[in-house]
Protein backbone atom coordinates (compact mmCIF):
# COMPACT_ATOMS: atom_id res chain seq x y z
CA UNK A 1 0.00 0.00 0.00
CA UNK A 2 2.78 2.32 0.79
CA UNK A 3 3.71 2.95 -2.60
CA UNK A 4 1.20 4.43 -3.77
CA UNK A 5 1.15 7.47 -1.28
CA UNK A 6 4.20 9.10 -3.42
CA UNK A 7 2.56 9.16 -6.37
CA UNK A 8 1.55 12.57 -8.13
CA UNK A 9 -1.12 11.84 -10.37
CA UNK A 10 -3.13 8.79 -12.34
CA UNK A 11 -3.79 8.11 -15.92
CA UNK A 12 -7.12 6.45 -16.44
CA UNK A 13 -9.50 6.13 -19.06
CA UNK A 14 -13.00 7.94 -18.63
CA UNK A 15 -16.68 6.93 -19.53
CA UNK A 16 -15.75 8.25 -23.32
CA UNK A 17 -13.06 7.29 -25.54
CA UNK A 18 -10.85 9.65 -23.40
CA UNK A 19 -7.98 9.90 -21.13
CA UNK A 20 -7.95 11.96 -17.93
CA UNK A 21 -4.67 12.79 -15.81
CA UNK A 22 -6.02 13.03 -12.13
CA UNK A 23 -4.84 14.16 -8.89
CA UNK A 24 -5.54 11.33 -5.82
CA UNK A 25 -7.78 14.15 -4.40
CA UNK A 26 -9.40 13.10 -7.43
CA UNK A 27 -9.86 9.91 -7.96
CA UNK A 28 -12.30 8.32 -5.35
CA UNK A 29 -15.09 7.23 -7.66
CA UNK A 30 -12.62 5.03 -9.45
CA UNK A 31 -10.33 3.98 -7.27
CA UNK A 32 -11.64 0.52 -7.00
CA UNK A 33 -10.50 0.55 -10.24
CA UNK A 34 -6.85 0.38 -9.94
CA UNK A 35 -5.42 -2.84 -10.37
CA UNK A 36 -1.68 -4.52 -9.37
CA UNK A 37 -0.66 -7.76 -9.98
CA UNK A 38 -4.28 -8.76 -11.73
CA UNK A 39 -5.49 -7.83 -8.13
CA UNK A 40 -8.46 -4.46 -7.35
CA UNK A 41 -6.56 -2.07 -4.92
CA UNK A 42 -9.79 -2.05 -3.17
CA UNK A 43 -13.57 -2.52 -3.84
CA UNK A 44 -14.76 0.26 -1.34
CA UNK A 45 -15.95 3.42 -3.85
CA UNK A 46 -16.38 6.16 -1.08
CA UNK A 47 -13.78 8.14 1.16
CA UNK A 48 -14.90 6.61 4.56
CA UNK A 49 -14.16 3.03 2.61
CA UNK A 50 -10.82 3.33 0.72
CA UNK A 51 -9.88 5.24 4.19
CA UNK A 52 -10.76 2.35 5.88
CA UNK A 53 -8.00 0.19 3.98
CA UNK A 54 -5.34 2.29 4.44
CA UNK A 55 -5.55 4.52 1.50
CA UNK A 56 -5.69 7.82 3.25
CA UNK A 57 -2.65 8.84 2.64
CA UNK A 58 -3.09 8.98 -1.22
CA UNK A 59 -6.11 10.70 -0.95
CA UNK A 60 -4.70 13.44 1.24
CA UNK A 61 -2.32 14.62 -2.07
CA UNK A 62 -3.72 17.05 -2.91
CA UNK A 63 -1.96 17.84 -7.27
CA UNK A 64 -3.75 20.45 -9.79
CA UNK A 65 -2.67 20.69 -13.45
CA UNK A 66 -2.90 23.23 -15.94
CA UNK A 67 -2.56 22.62 -20.06
CA UNK A 68 -0.28 25.36 -20.95
CA UNK A 69 -1.48 27.43 -23.60
CA UNK A 70 1.23 29.05 -26.50
CA UNK A 71 -1.01 31.96 -26.39
CA UNK A 72 0.16 33.52 -23.24
CA UNK A 73 3.79 34.69 -23.20
CA UNK A 74 5.14 33.12 -19.92
CA UNK A 75 2.97 29.93 -20.90
CA UNK A 76 5.07 29.60 -24.25
CA UNK A 77 8.44 29.91 -22.76
CA UNK A 78 7.79 26.74 -20.59
CA UNK A 79 6.43 25.42 -23.63
CA UNK A 80 9.30 26.20 -25.51
CA UNK A 81 11.98 25.05 -23.40
CA UNK A 82 10.39 21.27 -23.51
CA UNK A 83 9.19 21.07 -27.00
CA UNK A 84 13.26 21.67 -27.49
CA UNK A 85 14.83 19.95 -24.86
CA UNK A 86 16.61 22.98 -23.28
CA UNK A 87 14.38 22.16 -19.54
CA UNK A 88 17.46 21.67 -18.01
CA UNK A 89 15.99 22.10 -13.96
CA UNK A 90 12.64 23.30 -12.58
CA UNK A 91 13.35 25.93 -10.51
CA UNK A 92 12.44 29.57 -9.15
CA UNK A 93 15.88 30.83 -11.12
CA UNK A 94 15.90 28.88 -14.00
CA UNK A 95 11.75 28.69 -14.77
CA UNK A 96 10.23 31.65 -12.26
CA UNK A 97 6.93 31.58 -14.03
CA UNK A 98 6.08 28.30 -12.70
CA UNK A 99 6.91 30.01 -9.01
CA UNK A 100 5.92 33.58 -9.10
CA UNK A 101 2.20 32.76 -9.27
CA UNK A 102 2.28 33.30 -13.52
CA UNK A 103 1.58 30.11 -14.05
CA UNK A 104 -0.60 28.63 -11.53
CA UNK A 105 -1.84 24.41 -11.74
CA UNK A 106 -5.26 24.98 -10.51
CA UNK A 107 -7.87 22.71 -11.62
CA UNK A 108 -8.28 18.89 -9.79
CA UNK A 109 -8.41 17.16 -13.62
CA UNK A 110 -7.35 17.55 -16.59
CA UNK A 111 -8.36 15.33 -19.87
CA UNK A 112 -7.83 14.83 -23.43
CA UNK A 113 -10.18 15.93 -26.33
CA UNK A 114 -13.15 14.05 -27.12
CA UNK A 115 -14.30 13.66 -30.54
CA UNK A 116 -16.75 16.43 -30.56
CA UNK A 117 -14.27 18.76 -29.54
CA UNK A 118 -12.07 17.72 -32.05
CA UNK A 119 -7.72 17.69 -32.06
CA UNK A 120 -7.46 21.44 -32.59
CA UNK A 121 -9.69 22.37 -29.35
CA UNK A 122 -8.12 24.65 -26.54
CA UNK A 123 -8.33 24.83 -22.69
CA UNK A 124 -6.60 25.26 -19.64
CA UNK A 125 -8.28 21.29 -18.85
CA UNK A 126 -8.44 19.77 -22.40
CA UNK A 127 -4.75 18.53 -23.72
CA UNK A 128 -3.81 16.44 -27.30
CA UNK A 129 -0.34 15.40 -28.16
CA UNK A 130 2.00 17.73 -27.97
CA UNK A 131 0.43 19.48 -25.57
CA UNK A 132 2.67 20.79 -22.42
CA UNK A 133 0.78 19.97 -18.69
CA UNK A 134 1.99 21.96 -15.42
CA UNK A 135 1.32 20.74 -12.22
CA UNK A 136 2.02 20.93 -8.68
CA UNK A 137 1.64 18.91 -5.97
CA UNK A 138 0.83 20.43 -2.95
CA UNK A 139 1.51 17.38 -0.53
CA UNK A 140 5.55 17.86 -1.38
CA UNK A 141 5.35 21.10 -2.46
CA UNK A 142 7.08 20.17 -5.99
CA UNK A 143 5.71 21.40 -9.42
CA UNK A 144 6.45 19.17 -12.78
CA UNK A 145 5.47 19.34 -16.19
CA UNK A 146 4.52 16.65 -18.65
CA UNK A 147 4.61 16.36 -22.24
CA UNK A 148 1.88 14.56 -23.98
CA UNK A 149 4.17 12.51 -26.44
CA UNK A 150 1.96 10.33 -27.76
CA UNK A 151 -1.92 9.23 -27.50
CA UNK A 152 -2.63 5.80 -28.94
CA UNK A 153 -6.53 5.25 -28.49
CA UNK A 154 -9.36 4.34 -31.10
CA UNK A 155 -11.58 7.03 -30.53
CA UNK A 156 -14.31 6.04 -32.27
CA UNK A 157 -14.76 3.20 -29.44
CA UNK A 158 -17.78 4.52 -26.86
CA UNK A 159 -15.40 3.67 -23.79
CA UNK A 160 -11.59 3.89 -23.50
CA UNK A 161 -11.13 0.37 -22.12
CA UNK A 162 -12.45 -1.24 -25.31
CA UNK A 163 -9.15 -0.23 -27.16
CA UNK A 164 -7.22 -2.89 -25.73
CA UNK A 165 -4.18 -1.25 -27.62
CA UNK A 166 -5.01 2.07 -25.77
CA UNK A 167 -2.32 4.21 -24.32
CA UNK A 168 -0.49 7.53 -23.72
CA UNK A 169 3.12 7.99 -23.64
CA UNK A 170 4.28 11.37 -22.02
CA UNK A 171 7.91 12.53 -20.85
CA UNK A 172 7.89 13.86 -16.99
CA UNK A 173 9.99 16.50 -15.31
CA UNK A 174 10.02 17.19 -12.29
CA UNK A 175 11.48 19.92 -9.65
CA UNK A 176 14.26 18.57 -7.56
Amino acid sequence: MAAVVNTDSSVQGISRAVFAVNGPQNTVGGFRNYWCNGSALTTANTAEGIISEGYGDFLSVTTTFLVLSESDPAQAEIIRLVKNGLLEEISPEATPALFNGTIVPSIATVRMANMSEGLDFQSTSVFNEGHVIAFKNEHKNRIGLMEIRTINLDRTQEKTYSDQNASLIFDLYYQR
